[in-house]
């Protein structure tokens, strides 16, 4: 019997956040203003700002000739890079910073039921980035979508139908 094992990881953008700087997306953990440590950027017009990504990991396990492969998914936040205005630190802002997290949760779930459906080709390597690529793109642009119709959380009626939207694609 042929058995090998091959385990390789990706990140979300090419910045590695340090482990100890990371929060992995749990149901439990909602965040909190003591959890954005990075320097605010004050020529930014906003109040502050969350780092969140995917990251990925997969396996490949060939037995004989047949060859699978499995896959872990999951979001982070980046304490480091995500940042805070001091007075502008509201408990809206900071709910309108968490649903960004549950965002890159959103997708990170996304991509991990596309991973799972994804048969395995030699060109598996080429297949399996562009298939994060695509689904980076798509939360990118959700992303802007959301700080667009929320006018970055001032639009409450909007930052509200947000929160319900995003709360019920995590059930």
């Amino acid at each position: 019997m042929n058995m090998f094992i091959l385990l390789l990881s990706f990140l979300w953008l090419n910045d590695v956040p340090k482990d100890d700087n990371i929060i992995k997306w749990t149901d439990r953990h909602d965040l909190q203003w003591k959890d954005f440590k990075g320097p605010a950027d004050q020529s930014s017009p906003y109040g502050a700002l969350t780092h969140s990504g995917m990251r990925y990991s997969f396996g490949m396990r060939q037995e004989g000739e047949k060859i699978s492969l499995s896959f872990e998914v999951f979001s982070y936040f980046d304490k480091d890079d995500s940042w805070v205005k001091k007075d502008k630190a509201s408990d809206a802002l900071l709910a309108h910073e968490q649903v960004h997290f549950d965002i890159s949760e959103v997708f990170a779930r996304k991509l991990h039921k596309a991973f799972t459906k994804y048969k395995y080709k030699k060109t598996f390597q080429q297949d399996i980035e562009a298939i994060f690529q695509k689904t980076v793109q798509e939360m990118e642009d959700f992303q802007k979508q959301y700080d667009d119709e929320t006018d970055h959380s001032k639009n409450k009626p909007e930052q509200m139908k947000w929160e319900k939207k995003i709360e019920d694609l995590l059930k």
